[in-house]
């Protein structure tokens, strides 16, 4: 008599119940199955796991997401103070940094006119309790950072021209300056 188990209303014998990716047996430990492939949990995290942008480990159960990343709630901390942002707290990200409402004040170009309003400088309506972003001197939610040309959310990388933010590929079609050899836009510095 071989022992077995049963999967999805299907009875296996436990050497198919080996067929993990690292051969571990899946009958006692648990698994996932993906793409018709059994896996074990460390297995599954190995293949298809999403890592805390923070810290690096698998995240599991509640998680932060924030800007595309992925982070552990004890994690996703101002890059100033390093502590974590309170429930319901604004989120500002500068750039390159997110912070809290507290270490926002020093590190703005302007204080006094950042902190006087808090309207998108997008919408125009009130920045309540969540995140907002912080680009060319004002506050904006994070959906209406877009790039003036094709109307895209900018979320990273963007570049001015007169005041308004563009995605690179449409700053380049309006604004770009071209080779005239191959025809591609040239970045960087022209001389």
């Amino acid at each position: 008599e071989r022992a077995c188990v049963s999967l999805k209303n299907d009875t296996y014998s436990l050497f198919l119940c080996l067929l993990s990716v690292c051969g571990c047996d899946l009958a006692q430990g648990g698994f996932f199955m993906k793409n018709g492939e059994y896996l074990c949990t460390l297995d599954y995290q190995r293949l298809h796991g999403t890592r805390c942008n923070g810290c690096g480990d698998f995240v599991e159960g509640e998680v932060v997401t924030a800007l595309g990343k992925t982070y552990h709630p004890t994690c996703f901390v101002c890059t100033v103070c390093k502590r974590p942002f309170p429930a319901g707290d604004r989120v500002t990200f500068n750039g390159k940094d997110c912070l809290c409402q507290h270490c926002i004040q020093p590190t703005s170009p302007t204080p006094k006119d950042i902190s006087a309003s808090s309207n998108c400088a997008g919408c125009g309506r009130d920045i309540k309790n969540g995140q907002a972003l912080l680009a060319l001197d004002s506050q904006w939610h994070l959906g209406c950072f877009k790039c003036k040309a094709c109307g895209k959310v900018l979320s990273g990388e963007y570049i001015s021209k007169d005041g308004s933010p563009y995605c690179e590929k449409d700053y380049q079609i309006h604004f770009g300056v071209q080779c005239e050899a191959c025809h591609q836009f040239i970045t960087g510095k022209v001389l």
